[in-house]
């Protein structure tokens, strides 16, 4: 595709019927030098590192569903495999719970980060609230020692410009409670926010999540 300009990180390109779309620049390679965008938190190498991620929901559990008809789980699995490139593509080795639309119980989720005794287990979801003003992003864990990694990801979250986030904070969930690795649940934003839900399923917005992920992690291993 022809590059149209370079924004935030992001490359706009022409379409071949005539449209304009964004591309996230850590998702693409541009054949010109000029065009060519530095890759923000690059330096980091997860080499070695083992990742669980779990996208939430699945099969017949669809979660919620936003005031647009947005489905949680496609959305998750959706965020789940952009992490999982920009991950792999920084040495990580990286599993999925659930790599298609399938229901996944709880307790094979945990199992997983047993079975590859991951070092960081990191399940993502999407709110829902009866109040539509509600929004912003939420970092739970459940044991003490999962919290300096809820902090990382809490703190890398807040480190992004165009994401309203909430403080992390404790949650009494399956995934964390059942689990003896680090892990954390990330309620990505309010479906029912309608505005929110748009902002979400945008590509901006999804790169903005994967990019803090991205550094929180790093962080978290102190690899600066």
């Amino acid at each position: 595709y022809k590059v149209v300009s370079v924004q935030n990180g992001m490359y706009e390109v022409k379409l071949s019927w005539g449209k304009k779309a964004f591309v996230a620049g850590w998702l693409a390679e541009a054949s010109n030098p000029e065009n060519a965008i530095l890759k923000d938190g690059s330096h980091y190498s997860f080499k070695d590192k083992i990742i669980v991620v779990d996208p939430g929901h699945g099969g017949n559990d669809s979660g919620t569903v936003g005031t647009n008809g947005t489905f949680e789980k496609d959305l998750t699995s959706a965020t789940a495999s952009l992490l999982k490139k920009k991950l792999e593509a920084s040495g990580a080795t990286v599993f999925l719970t659930r790599s298609n639309d399938q229901y996944v119980s709880l307790s094979n989720r945990v199992k997983m980060a047993s079975l590859y005794n991951a070092d960081a287990f990191i399940s993502l979801h999407y709110d829902s609230s009866e109040q539509e003003h509600i929004r912003g992003i939420t970092t739970y864990y459940y044991h003490s020692f999962q919290n300096p990694l809820a902090e990382a990801l809490d703190q890398s979250f807040k480190n992004e410009e165009d994401l309203e986030v909430r403080d992390a904070r404790f949650g009494d969930y399956h995934v964390l409670r059942s689990n003896s690795h680090p892990a954390v649940l990330l309620e990505l934003g309010y479906l029912s926010n309608p505005e929110e839900e748009a902002a979400v399923t945008s590509l901006s917005y999804q790169s903005d999540i994967v990019r803090a992920v991205y550094n929180g992690l790093g962080k978290y291993y102190n690899l600066e």
